[in-house]
C-alpha cells in the first residue's frame, strides 16, 4: 500500500461514519477518535508533492447541511474548550472555544475535496491537497477534537463504573 493509499483509506474510513446512524455515545466517540487518529496517522508519511492550485471544483454541499449531518450523527457533540501556546512565545496561552459540530463540519468538507480531487486529479494530487489542507486547515481541528473525544470517553467510562447512565 503507498502512501496515497493510506491517505485515501483514512478519508474513506471517517466518511464512511456519517453513513451510519447514531448509535451510542461511548462506542460512537470511541469509533470517531479511532478514525482521526486514522486521519493523523496518515499525514505523516505524505510527501510534499505540489496540488493543482488551479483545479476547480463545485462546493457540493453546504456548510448548513454538512453540519446538520454531523448533529444528527453525533447530537452528543457540543462545544469544548481549548488551549494553545504559541510556538515562540510558550508563556503566552491562547483560550478558546472550540465546536465539535463545526471542526467535524470543516474536516467533512475538506476530505470530501479530497475524494473529488482523486477522481478528477488522482491520487497524488489529492494526497497532496488533504497534506496542505490538514497543515493550514483542519489539522488543529482534529488535534483539539482528539482531546476532547479524550475526555468524553474518559468522563462516560468513569459514569458507567460508578453506576451513573452517562454517555
Amino acid at each position: 500500500m503507498t502512501e496515497h493509499d493510506d491517505v485515501m483509506q483514512a478519508v474513506a474510513d471517517f466518511l464512511e461514519l456519517f453513513d451510519e446512524p447514531a448509535g451510542a455515545p461511548i462506542a460512537d466517540a470511541c469509533a470517531l477518535a479511532r478514525d482521526l487518529d486514522g486521519l493523523a496517522a496518515a499525514r505523516w508519511p505524505c510527501s510534499s508533492s505540489e496540488y493543482d492550485a488551479d483545479f476547480e471544483e463545485e462546493d457540493g454541499d453546504s456548510d448548513r447541511d454538512r453540519r446538520a449531518l454531523v448533529a444528527a450523527r453525533y447530537p452528543w457533540c457540543d462545544y469544548y474548550a481549548a488551549a494553545h501556546s504559541a510556538f515562540d512565545a510558550p508563556d503566552r496561552v491562547e483560550v478558546t472555544i472550540g465546536d465539535a459540530v463545526d471542526d467535524l463540519a470543516d474536516i467533512m468538507y475538506e476530505l470530501r475535496r479530497v475524494e473529488r480531487r482523486r477522481h478528477e486529479r488522482g491520487a497524488v494530487d489529492a494526497a497532496a491537497y488533504y497534506q496542505w489542507s490538514f497543515q493550514i486547515h483542519w489539522g488543529r481541528h482534529l488535534r483539539d477534537l482528539q482531546l476532547y473525544l479524550h475526555r468524553c470517553i474518559t468522563v462516560w467510562r468513569d459514569d458507567l463504573e460508578r453506576g451513573a447512565t452517562g454517555g
